[in-house]
């Protein structure tokens, strides 16, 4: 719902819209809801990207698989958060497969990502939590 409305924004406004580099809210994962039925979501984006391309195709079709890209991306990331590890391990390929340039431009979040990915596929659930509250620490 929040990037429909940005959506609108974008398009029927003069407005312009800017990231903010700080987190100001925070929110609980929901293990049950769209955010973490990772199929669903990547479908919901891809109609609204659909909604959003017929109303301006020449504006978007160079963005067409970037977008996709940073969005199984993030998509990679709350699956790991989830310890869904077979489904970031795919949705982090899928990404590099839509646009591998994100590599390029996020070369360190990219390889944590896929590597978080594996290493929850691999490892026992206590060892891999061992493991990333050790990073963690690492990382602060």
């Amino acid at each position: 719902q929040d990037i429909e409305v940005l959506r609108r924004i974008v398009l029927k406004t003069n407005w312009s819209i800017e990231g903010i580099p700080t987190v100001l809210t925070m929110y609980r994962i929901n293990p049950n809801s769209v955010s973490s039925n990772f199929d669903k979501k990547v479908k919901i984006w891809q109609q609204l990207f659909s909604k959003t391309y017929v109303l301006n195709p020449e504006l978007l079709a160079p963005y067409k698989s970037i977008s996709k890209a940073y969005e199984l991306k993030y998509l990679a990331r709350r699956a790991i958060r989830l310890r869904h590890g077979f489904a970031a391990l795919q949705l982090i390929c899928q990404s590099l497969q839509s646009n591998w340039k994100i590599v390029l431009e996020e070369p360190k979040t990219v390889l944590a990502i896929a590597l978080a990915a594996g290493t929850l596929c691999l490892m026992p659930s206590p060892l891999y939590v061992r493991l990333e509250t050790v990073g963690m620490t690492l990382k602060a």
